[in-house]
């Protein structure tokens, strides 16, 4: 099961030694199976960037502490990279001592393309000098640029939330 999921799955020592890898991880990182069941150690993965906040995070969870995701620069075996959300959780023995980790790896590329595209488009109707509102299928205005404020005379505050008819 593990084997098939889209994401990354892979299980690791405290050391950062890679035990299991499944296919995704393969493929999203370059590295054959060869290669990951030798052990590889998987700081060299991450980004220079990161490393000492992967190297801190791992010291906190051997001591016990639950971190949940965070978001690194993951590099491939090629030297190319890409962000992702890294969720990792820590394996216990019967004693409750951490022996291992286990992580999901979920590349965010498309997720961060889109945001910026979001980002450009939001910056480029907010500097129009035309009015562009936005409004809900029943006509309650939703986003109002700095032209609608010039042409209609209301503010933003003013304007969302209301019915068009009040132009």
């Amino acid at each position: 099961f593990i084997a098939l999921l889209p994401e990354a799955v892979c299980e690791l020592d405290v050391f950062g030694n890679l035990l299991f890898a499944n296919n995704a991880a393969t493929a999203m990182t370059g590295y054959n199976r060869a290669d990951l069941e030798k052990g590889l150690n998987i700081f060299p993965m991450i980004a220079l960037e990161d490393q000492e906040r992967a190297s801190a995070n791992v010291q906190h969870m051997i001591a016990g502490e639950a971190l949940g995701a965070d978001e690194y620069t993951i590099v491939r075996k090629d030297g190319t990279s890409f962000p992702a959300i890294v969720h990792i959780s820590n394996i216990l023995d019967a004693d409750g001592k951490t022996v291992g980790f286990r992580g999901v790896v979920i590349d965010i590329t498309e997720r961060k393309r889109a945001a910026e595209v979001q980002q450009q488009l939001a910056a480029i109707v907010e500097s129009s000098h035309d009015a562009i509102i936005g409004q809900s299928l029943d006509g309650i205005i939703t986003s109002w640029n700095k032209g609608a404020e010039v042409r209609y005379g209301y503010t933003a505050a003013e304007a969302i939330g209301h019915s068009v008819e009040m132009l």
